[in-house]
């Protein structure tokens, strides 16, 4: 027999509107064999949404590419803070990139798959959750197992305030503590200070581009979502547009069936009566 795993991987790369009825066939094929635990387990998987269907297909099938989404936002992660300017710009490039690929992967395995075609508003999703899984590890295994049930989100990577935190109680225990006494002349204890004070700057510095990062991130997402948002609005547009004018044109088309009827029946009625006056005559 097999495990629920593997049925549930099946089952996770069925588009969203034939989820259900796979489910339910294979949790009655479950109980036909006595195996009801089996059977429990599948009955609590839940329908994904059609952007979670994209994510999962591509972990499902595509594992490599999740892999390698994972690994870039590990090195991201592991390079906050401690790389140059030149070195982020490079990472976000590559992050940007990977992402586009693996939406383009989910939109080729979906058409395979038979699926419907995505909407802009689904596709931002599914890029959304694979942003996060590159971002937060708990997300990475999440989408790596294959059974996202709903669109997951991300405000950047890392946590900047861990590391604003740091620095405040750093600056604050330096304040608070008793003057040393002195060890020799102004200029040796401002010499000696000065790599101290270096060092907190730099740590400031470091603290402020982190947090200028996060809100880049996070204005690229709103961006992102910005976008699919306008797209989907004048998708609705077109379609409603489109609608007016096939009513508009069958509005015409009963119009004009209308007034032949009309005078077809008006030529009718003079035939009655016209029928009913000779009728008469003959009495």
């Amino acid at each position: 027999m097999r495990s629920v795993d593997d049925i549930g991987d099946e089952l996770y790369a069925v588009p969203p509107p034939m989820f259900t009825a796979a489910r339910d066939a294979a949790v009655a094929r479950a109980r036909a064999e006595g195996d009801v635990a089996t059977a429990r387990q599948l009955a609590a998987l839940k329908r994904p949404t059609q952007s979670a269907y994209l994510v999962n297909l591509l972990a499902l099938r595509r594992p490599e590419v999740v892999a390698e989404l994972i690994e870039l936002g590990e090195q991201i992660r592991a390079a906050q803070g401690t790389v140059s300017a030149a070195q982020l710009r490079d990472l976000t490039a590559r992050r940007r990139a990977v992402l586009s690929a693996a939406v383009a992967q989910c939109r080729a395995l979906a058409a395979e798959a038979g699926a419907a075609a995505p909407s802009a508003t689904q596709v931002a999703e599914a890029e959304a959750t694979l942003a996060a899984a590159m971002a937060d590890p708990a997300a990475a295994r999440l989408v790596r197992s294959g059974r996202v049930v709903k669109p997951l989100s991300y405000s950047g990577f890392g946590d900047g305030a861990g590391a604003t935190s740091a620095l405040v109680s750093r600056s604050a225990a330096r304040r608070g503590r008793a003057p040393e006494p002195s060890a020799g002349p102004p200029e040796d204890r401002a010499a000696a200070e000065a790599p101290d004070r270096q060092a907190e700057l730099e740590r400031r510095r470091q603290a402020e581009e982190q947090a200028a990062r996060e809100r880049l991130a996070q204005a690229e997402a709103d961006l992102a979502t910005a976008w699919a948002e306008e797209r989907t609005a004048e998708d609705e547009v077109d379609r409603i547009t489109d609608e007016i004018a096939r009513l508009r044109s069958e509005l015409d088309e009963a119009s004009r069936r209308a007034r032949i009827a009309r005078a077809a029946r008006q030529a009718a009625e003079r035939a009655v009566a016209a029928a009913r006056r000779a009728l008469a005559t003959t009495k």
